[in-house]
């Protein structure tokens, strides 16, 4: 059974010097990319936490908060996904249901985190900011059927209803993501992210990794339309609301087939024929993966189906 490391170290054996991610602050080879994650579990390996305490990740649906999952994983501990609207009541809940005994977050959050430190003794907080360290191997040996990620939709925490996902569904999801092996292609050039969902972030992440994409993390809307004006993509990942500004945008700047992308997975619970037939006038082939709520997936996973 391959693990997050087996996945990892393919991938940079692979595609050593390719671009394997693309932000607005540059890029980072595979092999940078796999330094940077062996950094960030310096810092972990340095709060030292006992195995029956939890990280949490309390940051934006960022190259950084995927990086920081992955080093968490392979070093064989639990991260907890905390859902970006959580309230300032609702952190120290999360913190306490789940034995978490270090939050690392994004300085957006600070309001939260503020509130949390004067709530939650003895948990410790980790700016995104503060990230790097020397570097760490990952552990080389770690149950498959152990937890790798804890998610959280919303609605869940009131109810303290959530999704334990082991290191088996993460990786039989990933090689066997249907929707990427049934357009059967290298993503030789991008993979352009621009789904909202923390599931969707790391699927597509893990995904485009293993089959050597470069992953485009864009931030916001002008990033992403500038991002497709300077290359085609091989395949956009997309809601209907950001197909629809795609859309828009291919059309007020008359985009030739050239600039459109070659394929594109619509996550929605229906197809919307429009949307389809109007990528379709640019040459491109739409998949659609039927999606209704991160419940819905994370459940199955939960369940390694």
């Amino acid at each position: 059974m391959k693990t997050l490391k087996d996945l990892l170290d393919e991938a940079t054996s692979k595609y050593n010097n390719n671009i394997a991610v693309t932000t607005k602050e540059g890029t980072s080879s595979y092999r940078q990319l796999s330094i940077e994650i062996g950094c960030i579990r310096g810092v972990l390996v340095n709060v030292a936490l006992p195995k029956d305490k939890s990280y949490a990740l309390l940051m934006s649906n960022t190259v950084d908060s995927v990086k920081s999952f992955l080093a968490i994983a392979t070093l064989g501990h639990t991260a907890v996904i905390i859902p970006e609207d959580i309230t300032t009541s609702e952190i120290n809940k999360v913190i306490e249901d789940f034995n978490i005994g270090c939050v690392m977050y994004d300085e957006c959050f600070s309001e939260q985190v503020k509130f949390a430190r004067k709530n939650s003794s003895g948990c410790i907080f980790i700016s995104a900011s503060n990230l790097f360290d020397e570097y760490v191997e990952p552990v080389s040996s770690i149950d498959p059927d152990s937890v790798a990620v804890i998610m959280l939709t919303r609605d869940d925490i009131e109810k303290s209803v959530s999704y334990a996902i082991t290191h088996r569904s993460l990786i039989s999801y990933t090689i066997n993501d249907r929707d990427i092996n049934t357009i059967g292609i290298k993503l030789r050039s991008v993979v352009l992210l621009s789904v909202t969902r923390p599931l969707g972030i790391v699927r597509s992440f893990l995904s485009g990794l293993y089959r050597g994409g470069n992953l485009y993390f864009c931030s916001g809307e002008e990033n992403m339309f500038s991002s497709l004006m300077y290359c085609k993509p091989d395949l956009l990942v997309l809601t209907d609301d950001i197909a629809e500004k795609v859309l828009n945008w291919l059309k007020r700047d008359n985009a030739t087939d050239d600039e459109a992308p070659t394929y594109v997975i619509l996550e929605a619970p229906t197809l919307r024929q429009d949307l389809k037939a109007e990528f379709e006038s640019f040459g491109t082939t739409v998949f659609h993966e039927y999606f209704v709520n991160d419940a819905q997936l994370l459940s199955q996973l939960a369940k390694g189906e």
